[in-house]
């Protein structure tokens, strides 16, 4: 933005304020447009007048609720809470958390409203642990969890919702502090649930299940939930891959060399593949575990058959 450009804003925005104090808001994500205008078509970042930014952002602070759509009031919430979030600011998530808080009361199903405000909440705890007060990171991450719990009949009624409090008990399973934790057993039972519930078309509540299964040192309960993926959804190239790069082959030198074996397979049939499994959720859910192996192998065979290279 040129010099002229800028005083012309500037001058601009500051007559609208004086008129109206809540306009702050608009200006403010009126520049954050334009910071993802600058972002998509990919030009210096250098090009984006954050001094002038940033002093509106502070005037969002004392922005007020008032007659806004739900929409509208959705839209500010999550503006605050990313830019909090890249900003490590944690006045700009106490603002979102005031309207996350007015939108959940609002609502009379609100497992989203919920769900967003526990992210909002958990994301002040990250901040805090960045800035080593621990305490306190503690204190928001237990707060985090007590949101969730709270309001739990109306998060696990949404497969979204039930999924992202899943992966929020599992981060929290992993976490090196003195918090609130489920036991290993609650675990598996949401991410047995949500498996059930997306009728295996995800395969986060899958792999959830593999992280705890190697940390139980159960590694052929994790190469059978693998297989039994694979069957699903067969071309998992990322899951997989990302999944070998994280596998200690010396703890687990069979699930090590399925991967490897599953990765060279996806190489030899990529020419031409396309997704068309003959199993789904129902067929396989309740296989016993080498059924679930012998039927991947013969999977594999006919893939080979089909789209080899």
């Amino acid at each position: 933005m040129q010099l002229l450009e800028k005083a012309t804003f500037e001058n601009f925005a500051e007559d609208q304020f004086r008129k109206n104090s809540n306009v702050s808001m608009n200006i403010c994500k009126s520049l954050d447009q334009l910071k993802e205008h600058i972002a998509w078509k990919k030009l210096p970042e250098q090009l984006f007048p954050e001094d002038l930014y940033l002093p509106w952002l502070n005037q969002v602070l004392n922005w007020e609720i008032k007659s806004i759509t739900k929409i509208e009031a959705h839209e500010n919430a999550h503006y605050l809470h990313n830019e909090g979030v890249r900003l490590e600011r944690i006045d700009l998530l106490e603002k979102a958390e005031e309207i996350y808080q007015r939108l959940i009361d609002a609502t009379e199903s609100p497992a989203f409203e919920i769900y967003y405000l526990a992210s909002n909440t958990e994301a002040i705890s990250d901040i805090y642990l960045k800035q080593g007060e621990l305490e306190k990171a503690y204190l928001f991450r237990n707060k985090t969890t007590e949101i969730y719990q709270s309001n739990l009949d109306s998060i696990i009624n949404n497969y979204s919702t039930h999924s992202h409090y899943t992966e929020y008990l599992f981060r929290n399973y992993f976490f090196d502090g003195p918090i609130i934790k489920s036991s290993a057993n609650d675990l598996e039972k949401h991410a047995t649930m949500c498996e059930d519930e997306g009728k295996g078309h995800y395969s986060k509540p899958t792999m959830l299940r593999i992280t705890l299964a190697l940390h139980e040192n159960k590694e052929d309960k994790a190469i059978f939930l693998m297989a039994r993926l694979l069957i699903l959804l067969e071309q998992l190239f990322d899951e997989t891959q990302n999944c070998l790069n994280h596998t200690d082959e010396s703890l687990f030198p069979k699930f090590h060399s399925f991967l490897r074996e599953t990765l060279a397979f996806f190489k030899e049939t990529e020419n031409g593949y396309y997704y068309d499994p003959k199993l789904r959720w129902d067929d396989v859910k309740d296989l016993s575990p080498k059924t679930i192996i012998d039927t991947w192998e013969e999977r594999k065979a006919e893939l080979r058959e089909k789209f080899k290279s």
